[in-house]
This record gives C-alpha cells, structure tokens and sequence, in this order.
C-alpha cells in the first residue's frame, strides 16, 4: 500500500496526469510507489500494513531481555532458541514454548552478544499518519519538479512538461516547499524515537 496516492499528487498541481503528460501518469504512479521506501528510511518503520520480519537477536550475558530492530511488534509468530554451544557453527533453532511468561522483548535497543535468538514477528503500524502521507506526496511532487523542472526567471514560472505551475507554485514558492519537505521528514523522523 502507498503512503500517497495519483489524487494528492494531482491535488497539489491542480491538473491530471495521463499518458500524454510529462511527466506520464505511469511515471507518477511509479515515483508514488518508490517513495515509500524512503519514507520507511526516515521514519524507521511501516505505516498501513504490518510487515512480516525474521530476526536473530543478540544477548547480553543471561539476560532475559531481547531487543529487536523493527518496531513497533504487532504479533509474535514465533521465538526459537540456538542450541549450538559452538558460536561459529551453522546455529541449530529449537522453538521457545510460552515465550510470553520467559522473555521481555523491547524494541529499539541494540544489545551486542551471543547470536542466540531467533524471533518471527510482524512489526509496523496499522494506520498512516497524515504527516506521511503528506510527506510521501511532497516527496512525488520533488521527484516531478527535480526530474521535469525547467525555470523561467523572466516570466517566474516553471513547466513540468504541458503543466504550467505558475499559478499553483511560483518559482519563489520552491523554497517554500524544500522548507514544508524538510519539516515533514523532521516530523516523520521523529517515529525513530519510537519505544514502547
């Protein structure tokens, strides 16, 4: 699922892409779906649907205590213990039963050790925030100026291809939107910080 859509994208340059634009409705939809992974960069996480990770958990000493990468778990699949005194051998997974009553598991901190566990668990949030969404179309919008921009100092307009933008985004408003785009991922960043 994208964090934006064809709608927010058109919305904000006020006209409609098709196959005769440029940039093409195909090229939209494809900077639409490319900027969710740079949105889960800044972010950390996933937004929408929970996403399924298998992860090998180092431990500090006896600690019952285990730090996960991905954040925030929605579900625990599975938890397996190695076995395998040898740290240098292929580890042999034996399933953990009642991990719930045994282990804490916390996310976000990284503990360095022994590559003991093996956790299954699905991770991410279930909604998308409006400030990524908002993120993820000015991220598309970037993209379409970056890639089809040409500037016009002497009529202070820009052409994205047939689209004229002076009267949805003059040239002077650029920087306004570099200023919105970097707010935006400052906001969204902030889901880095995460803990339970």
């Amino acid at each position: 699922m994208a964090y934006t859509d064809l709608t927010n994208v058109e919305e904000f340059f006020n006209t409609t892409f098709s196959a005769t634009t440029n940039p093409t409705v195909t090229q939209v939809n494809k900077y639409i779906t490319d900027v969710d992974e740079e949105v889960n960069s800044i972010s950390g996480t996933v937004f929408g649907t929970p996403v399924s990770n298998t992860e090998i958990v180092d431990v500090a000493g006896d600690s019952d205590i285990f730090v996960t990468e991905k954040y925030p778990i929605v579900t625990v699949t599975s938890v397996s213990k190695n076995t395998e005194s040898d740290a240098f051998a292929t580890p042999v997974w034996e399933t953990v039963d009642n991990y719930n009553d045994r282990f804490r598991i916390v996310t976000k901190y990284k503990y360095h050790g022994q590559r003991i566990l093996q956790l299954v668990y699905t991770y991410g949030f279930t909604t998308t925030p409006v400030e990524v969404e908002h993120l993820a179309t000015l991220l598309v919008v970037n993209k379409i100026l970056s890639g089809n921009a040409v500037a016009d100092s002497s009529t202070e307009s820009i052409s994205v291809g047939p689209i004229s933008l002076t009267n949805s985004i003059g040239v002077s408003q650029m920087v306004n939107l570099k200023e919105e785009l970097k707010e935006y991922k400052r906001r969204v960043g902030r889901y880095k910080n995460y803990t339970r």
